[in-house]
C-alpha cells in the first residue's frame, strides 16, 4: 500500500497558518470577554469588591491585550507565537 502526498503551496500554507492565527486571536479575545463579565457579575453592589476586581481586571487584561497584539503582528515566527500562547496558559 503506498500513500500519496498532496502537494500545497507556500501561499495556501500561509493562508491555513492566517486563518488558525485569526480562529486563536478570536478565541483569546472572547475568553478575556467573558472573564470579565463574570467578574462584574461576581461584585454585585460591593464597592471595595468593584474596586479590588477592577485593580486586577486592568493588570490581566493589560497582558492579555498585549499578548493578542504581539499575537497578531504579521512578522511574529512561530516560536514567539509558542511563547505568547505558553504565556497565556500560564496566566489561568
Amino acid at each position: 500500500m503506498t500513500t500519496t502526498k498532496k502537494v500545497v503551496s507556500k501561499s495556501e500554507v500561509l493562508r491555513m497558518l492566517k486563518e488558525r492565527d485569526e480562529k486563536i486571536i478570536r478565541m483569546k479575545k472572547g475568553v478575556a470577554a467573558d472573564l470579565e463579565m463574570e467578574l462584574e457579575l461576581k461584585a454585585g453592589n460591593n464597592p471595595e469588591l468593584q474596586a479590588k476586581i477592577a485593580e486586577i481586571e486592568k493588570g490581566i487584561f493589560d497582558d492579555i491585550r498585549a499578548l493578542v497584539e504581539q499575537y497578531e503582528r504579521p512578522q511574529t515566527t512561530n516560536i514567539a507565537k509558542n511563547k505568547i500562547i505558553t504565556s497565556l496558559k500560564k496566566k489561568r
